[in-house]
């Protein structure tokens, strides 16, 4: 499995858990965290709140929220973090161009 794949699947179903994308990709959720962090880092995906223990302060709960994560959308053409082009950036190699008005 390499990242992509789990960009993918969260782009189909827009959310999904820890535990549903380890039983899709049939992997330890302790293993695919680190992989969520490196895409979260990218700016690919975005933890929800999620893991905690549930609030409602009874003694007998023990229940735990999923831990859920979310696909960000993509700016067309390039990643989200990258700056906005400048001149530098998007000349191009190549022979000179002049104008006939500098004859």
């Amino acid at each position: 499995m390499i990242l992509s794949d789990l960009v993918s699947y969260l782009h189909a179903h827009h959310r999904a858990s820890l535990i549903d994308m380890a039983n899709r990709f049939d992997i330890d959720p302790q293993a695919l965290r680190p992989m969520l962090t490196i895409l979260e880092h990218k700016g690919r995906v975005r933890r929800l709140h999620g893991g905690v223990s549930c609030s409602c302060n009874k003694a007998s709960c023990n229940q735990t929220m999923p831990e859920l994560y979310e696909a960000v959308a993509r700016r067309p053409g390039g990643d989200r973090n990258r700056p906005p082009p400048t001149c530098a950036t998007i000349s191009r190699p190549g022979p000179a161009r002049v104008s006939s008005s500098e004859f």
